[in-house]
């Protein structure tokens, strides 16, 4: 009966001990984020020092969470005030995305754009399998942030042409943007655009 008694209370104090260290610092920390809170975030970080840059299970920041929520001053705050780092990656899930990919998928254009034009993120960033933010852009068919990623230079290849197919906006937009900046385009090419580009 004592051992049982003494493994339960050990039991009791690690599970105790890991709500402290991963609920009061990591998950509280997040969910401020996940709800874009700026009064919250400042406690967490001004008045008990928590790390901007913590990372959670799946190597989330509050910054990933922050932008995927798309609260624009949540982000700001975290990148202006709290120094939180816009280049961090994740990793297990989806790994190697940092939290411009985040915004970009649930479709933030102001979060996109604060992004690249204040915090100077690479438009052109790439995850762990060399996918940039115009291809998750194409494929989920936000229509306003391919065009404004184009027109801040990204690069268009045949792969995201493909995976905009279905929306039939996005891919002739992207090809006809191709189209313009191949000078020299092979029978190949020219039969690969013809799928896409509207008539004239």
């Amino acid at each position: 009966m004592q051992k049982l008694l003494r493994g339960f209370f050990i039991f009791i104090t690690v599970i105790f001990f890991n709500i402290n260290l991963y609920g009061s610092y990591n998950y509280t920390i997040f969910d401020a984020a996940k709800k874009g809170s700026v009064n919250e975030l400042k406690k967490f970080i001004e008045k008990k020092k928590r790390d901007p840059n913590a990372t959670d299970y799946s190597f989330n920041t509050p910054l990933h969470h922050a932008a995927a929520g798309g609260n624009l001053e949540a982000v700001e705050y975290l990148i202006n005030k709290a120094k939180a780092n816009p280049n961090l990656t994740n990793g297990v899930y989806a790994p190697g995305k940092t939290p411009i990919f985040y915004a970009v998928e649930k479709d933030h254009l102001d979060i996109v754009t604060f992004l690249i034009e204040k915090a100077k993120v690479k438009f052109d960033a790439e995850d762990y399998y060399k996918r940039t933010p115009l291809l998750y852009a194409a494929f989920a068919g936000h229509e306003a942030i391919v065009k404004y990623l184009v027109a801040k230079g990204a690069k268009i290849t045949k792969e995201i042409i493909e995976l905009s197919g279905e929306h039939e906006e996005i891919s002739s937009f992207l090809a006809a943007q191709y189209q313009k900046s191949k000078k020299k385009k092979n029978k190949e090419t020219e039969k690969f655009l013809k799928k896409y580009l509207k008539d004239e």
